[in-house]
């Protein structure tokens, strides 16, 4: 009687558990030889599903057993549609995207700029005027995620002033950044034009050492402000915020560790000089705090000659307002004089008080500073703001060279 040939069993994976036997012998449980775990599948009404995948044959079994059982009683869900299930009870679950009436006041109490840092009380009052005046009126009722880009194709209809639009971009970028679901297309219509750029060669808002000086010669009460505000590079803010104890009589320096804004703050900033009578002292834009020489020496025996003219307090502001001797003047009142007598020194081209920290920065670079000092003396944060005034562009030596004999 001829034997029976033996079936040749196919040989045991290398990394098949040692204490498992093989070849498996469950039906529904396979070996995954790639991921060196056990997979366990099933058949339901003519398709093969995946249970899972495990570690040990043990639980693989348990796992089948249970979906065999629940294939018996008829309560069998395959994975896929347990999953789909899973994430839409999930979804409904997922809390309403706030109104952006809601999320605008959350955002308001700590608005941060698009590089994370404290934005100036300017900034947040501008941003607080938007939302009052025109976007929470148009969109304030609607939920943050569900607002389209219709919806602000018809706010941009009624032609919001050019900082709503800016105030727009802003919410929604932070509202982003807080990882609440917006919808990609929202802003597409939404352009913020950047005001004209003047030149700084011809039309120029480089000012000449000697068009400083005549500027502020047609100022007796504020000059000083305009030549330590070029000298030092300063903001007009950081120069309004000057007081008595901020000068440095050792150092030959300023010290800027506050800013004067017209737009008050609503919280009173008593760290950085705040008091009820000048609640408008607030920290300086980027919080930029720090010592700048006064390389000048007549600009400097200038400042100290206006030192005898102020109070000996040491909080005294160093540029006092006229109607209100215990706070600066305003930078809207300081602004118009300067312009004025830009006129009356024969300077006819448009003038911003900006332009004097602008001028500062240029000739500190002018003389061939590194960019770590360039950032120093302009207290500049990021690298970029400071490399346009590293290398002097001859053509803007050339125009200091027309204009110093004026």
């Amino acid at each position: 009687m001829p034997t029976k040939a033996k079936t040749e069993l196919p040989p045991r994976p290398t990394n098949y558990p040692s204490k498992a036997p093989w070849p498996i012998p469950d039906k529904g449980i396979y070996w995954d030889n790639k991921r060196a775990l056990f997979e366990v599948q099933v058949r339901h009404d003519g398709k093969t599903h995946r249970i899972g995948r495990f570690e040990t044959l043990t639980r693989a079994r348990g796992a089948l057993d249970v979906a065999r059982g629940e294939i018996a009683t008829k309560t069998f869900v395959p994975p896929a549609q347990a999953r789909a299930q899973r994430k839409e009870l999930e979804a409904q679950q997922t809390p309403q995207s706030p109104t952006l009436k809601e999320y605008a006041h959350g955002w308001m109490r700590r608005p941060m700029s698009e590089r994370n840092r404290p934005l100036s009380p300017g900034t947040i009052a501008t941003y607080k005027s938007a939302l009052d005046a025109w976007i929470i009126p148009n969109l304030g009722h609607l939920p943050l995620g569900d607002i389209t880009r219709a919806d602000v194709k018809s706010f941009l209809a009624v032609n919001p002033p050019r900082n709503a639009a800016g105030t727009l971009r802003a919410l929604f970028k932070s509202a982003a950044a807080a990882e609440i679901p917006i919808k990609p297309d929202a802003l597409l219509d939404v352009k913020t034009p950047k005001a004209k750029a003047r030149s700084t060669m011809d039309g120029g808002t480089v000012l000449s050492v000697g068009e400083v000086a005549r500027i502020a010669a047609e100022m007796p009460d504020y000059g000083p402000a305009v030549e330590v505000a070029a000298w030092c590079a300063l903001r007009i803010g950081e120069a309004l915020g000057l007081q008595r104890q901020d000068i440095d009589l050792t150092s030959k320096a300023v010290h800027v560790r506050r800013q004067w804004s017209d737009k008050r703050p609503k919280v009173l900033d008593v760290a950085h000089g705040g008091t009820p009578d000048a609640a408008s002292y607030c920290a300086p834009k980027d919080e930029s705090y720090g010592a700048v020489p006064v390389f000048n020496n007549e600009v400097w025996q200038r400042l100290l000659a206006h030192l005898d003219t102020i109070g000996k307090d040491p909080a005294t502001p160093l540029f006092t307002s006229a109607k209100r001797p215990a706070q600066p003047v305003s930078q809207a009142r300081l602004r118009d004089l300067y312009r004025e007598a830009a006129k009356r020194a024969g300077i006819q081209r448009e003038l911003d008080f900006h332009d004097l920290r602008h001028s500062g920065a240029t000739w500190f670079g002018m003389t061939g500073a590194s960019l770590a000092a360039i950032k120093k003396f302009g207290r500049w944060k990021d690298d970029a703001s400071a490399m346009r005034y590293q290398h002097a562009d001859n053509e803007v030596m050339h125009m200091f060279g027309a204009r110093m004999g004026r």
